[in-house]
């Protein structure tokens, strides 16, 4: 019996580590929506870099993807593809993303999306455990694979 009682608890001390280490990100898997993967980073989370200007945090909801997303299409539209992003619109299903909320000093939500591009054959390797932390990585392979943009959920502006 103690050693039942003894496994029991080893089991929920266990599943106690697990979630905390979970609920600092989680999975969004919009793919009816735009094709769209990606891991919504928390509040909580500690591995991400400081942004001037934007030093508060917030968790973003699915509403708040769905128009930073939105904007980001409306934006390449109007755009007519002559911003770096909207050349690679076309692609976007390639693209996984990272999403972080930022709060400005306006009070305003600011959605940091990190895109990793997939299509390269290389990705899975050079992009291994992306759902699980924050990517900060340089090299050309990087360079020509990722990309960063601020979506200003207010005044729907991309920074």
């Amino acid at each position: 019996m103690r050693r039942l009682v003894i496994i029991l608890v080893l089991f929920l001390v266990n599943a106690v580590v697990v979630k905390s280490q979970q609920i600092d990100k989680y999975l969004v898997d919009m793919s009816d929506y735009q094709h769209i993967v990606g891991v919504v980073f928390e509040d909580t989370y500690q591995g991400v870099g400081f942004i001037e200007g934007l030093n508060s945090r917030f968790t973003p909801q699915f509403m708040d993807l769905v128009k930073a997303e939105d904007t980001i299409i409306e934006f390449c539209t109007r755009n007519n593809k002559s911003h770096f992003i909207c050349r690679e619109i076309d692609n976007f299903k390639h693209f996984r993303r990272q999403y972080v909320g930022r709060i400005n000093a306006k009070g305003e939500k600011v959605l940091e999306i990190q895109f990793l591009n997939f299509k390269d054959q290389r990705a899975k390797e050079n992009f291994e455990g992306w759902e699980e932390g924050y990517l900060i990585a340089a090299g050309s392979f990087y360079e020509k694979n990722t990309f960063m943009i601020l979506v200003n959920l207010h005044t729907q502006i991309i920074e």
